[in-house]
């Protein structure tokens, strides 16, 4: 049997080198049957997560009780309502509406066996992994033999589908607007976050297309790239800060990769002299509605996080809808009070 009530959702399957030894059976019958499984829609497969239930009959059968996994506190989320606040409020909504529960857990907590094994004992239809690409932790999560869908994590190499924000277009959109107001060297700033460096980057894959974004915009136009890493000690970023102003072809306009650190870095560039926009220009990512100064607000790359879990959520509750491996969310860039024009003898 492939599918059984007590599991209510996608089942991943044994190889058909197994499913031969355990019937013992040959490989070209076992291969028979799953082709007929196949074209009955009962089975699917992937090159790289193999055999499952499809998702069409996983679903027909429900428990009414869903997982989020993310890497936040939620109750630090409850009292500051950032990032991933408006998703996960969108989805406890719909949820609730449909008279379903979801249960939220802190990835950084299910290295503990404890944890695993509560999940393990639970009974549910799925995981919504949000920010989830720790190999180890995926594994754990898929070994529940559970149907796994991705948020802001591109994960549908492996087979699992995802749901994310197009952050390259976003980047280099960003990078336009500034040159459109007249800006030429504009510099990057991205923050390690206290990451440990893996294959030579501090940045999840999020930033990193932030910032291919806003390389591509800076070649694209011919101009020269200029990125700046600092770390979590404010010092560092108003030293960063001084070595590019010092320049005698100093940056007009800055790149920030987050909002948090546009506004670290206008109160710094305040300290050294420099106002926002009349000596620096500075556009961010998902800084919608915030102020840098009363009643002036950000320019930024407005994401849309209702669209992305109202999305995620049509996809796991809607019984018509078909298989969806990637499905990415425009952002919109949203000019405002923190970009200024310059004329080219300025610049030069």
């Amino acid at each position: 049997m492939v599918f059984s009530r007590s599991a209510g959702v996608a089942l991943d399957l044994p190889s058909v080198r197994e499913l031969a030894n355990s019937f013992d059976s040959s490989r070209i019958t076992i291969q028979k049957v799953i082709d007929e499984l196949k074209h009955e829609g009962i089975v699917e497969s992937h090159p790289r997560r193999g055999l499952y239930v499809s998702r069409s009959l996983a679903r027909s059968v429900k428990v009414g009780k869903y997982i989020f996994v993310s890497p936040y506190d939620l109750k630090e989320l409850e009292r500051t309502q950032t990032f991933p606040y408006a998703i996960l409020k969108t989805l406890q909504s719909r949820f609730e509406r449909e008279g379903l529960s979801l249960v939220c857990l802190d990835s950084r907590q299910l290295d503990s066996v404890g944890l695993l094994g509560k999940i393990g004992r639970m009974s549910f239809d799925a995981i919504i992994a949000l920010e989830t690409g720790n190999e180890i932790l995926l594994n754990e999560l898929l070994s529940f033999g559970k149907s796994i869908i991705s948020l802001d994590r591109d994960l549908s190499s492996l087979g699992i589908p995802s749901f994310v924000f197009d952050n390259l277009w976003g980047a280099f959109e960003a990078t336009r607007a500034l040159m459109a107001a007249g800006h030429e060297r504009i510099a990057a700033f991205v923050r390690n976050e206290g990451r440990t460096a893996v294959n030579g980057s501090y940045l999840d894959p999020a930033d990193n297309d932030r910032i291919n974004g806003y390389k591509l915009a800076m070649r694209s136009a011919k101009f020269d790239p200029h990125i700046v890493t600092v770390s979590a000690q404010p010092e560092t970023l108003k030293l960063a800060l001084m070595e590019i102003l010092g320049r005698k072809q100093r940056p007009t306009a800055i790149f920030s990769y987050h909002n948090f650190l546009s506004l670290e870095l206008i109160s710094s560039l305040k300290s050294l002299g420099y106002q926002t926009p009349e000596n620096m220009s500075i556009i961010d990512f998902d800084g919608s509605g915030c102020e840098f100064s009363p009643g002036r607000f950000l320019s930024t790359v407005q994401l849309d996080h209702e669209s992305l879990a109202n999305s995620a959520a049509d996809y796991l509750l809607d019984e018509s809808a078909g298989i969806c491996l990637k499905k990415v969310i425009e952002p919109k860039i949203m000019l405002a009070d923190s970009i200024g024009q310059i004329d080219k003898e300025t610049q030069g």
